[in-house]
């Protein structure tokens, strides 16, 4: 069952240019467990990743910067330009959500496996063919309140 939204995920050219906007239009936090300088690189999509916190929920922006030119995320990027990549939604068992979508007529994408040895998030896409936008579905990792301003 899917329990809240987890994370909006955006595209981004360079984290420069999301920090311009997230940080110092927005006033949105970088993550004290975003890892600095590169972010967190995720191999299944080539990007570097980086959180930001909203405000004072538990609302985050992830920012995907992608550096390998045969991923699909830069490729999104090259066709699309910065913005909205997908909405990551929090869930008590991935893969039981992930076919609960299925059998409702989403398209699944594999993102792979996670370094720790779970299954991974799922990303699920509406079945018609159209630009991005993608909901994926994970298991939510609670917020730490004390890690924010």
């Amino acid at each position: 069952m899917i329990v809240g939204l987890d994370h909006i995920g955006v595209v981004a050219h360079s984290i420069d240019e999301a920090r311009a906007t997230l940080e110092d239009k927005l006033g949105f936090s970088l993550a004290a467990s975003t890892p600095l300088p590169d972010g967190a690189y995720f191999a299944p999509e080539g990007t570097h990743n980086y959180m930001f916190q909203v405000g004072l929920g538990e609302t985050r922006i992830e920012v995907l910067i992608p550096v390998v030119p045969e991923a699909g995320t830069y490729k999104y990027l090259q066709r699309f330009g910065p913005g909205l990549h997908h909405w990551g939604y929090g869930c008590d068992d991935v893969a039981e959500e992930a076919a609960r979508l299925r059998a409702n007529g989403l398209r699944q994408i594999d993102l792979g496996g996670r370094p720790d040895g779970n299954a991974g998030d799922r990303g699920i896409l509406p079945s018609e063919e159209r630009r991005g936008d993608p909901h994926r579905v994970g298991t939510r990792a609670p917020v730490d309140a004390s890690a924010r301003r």
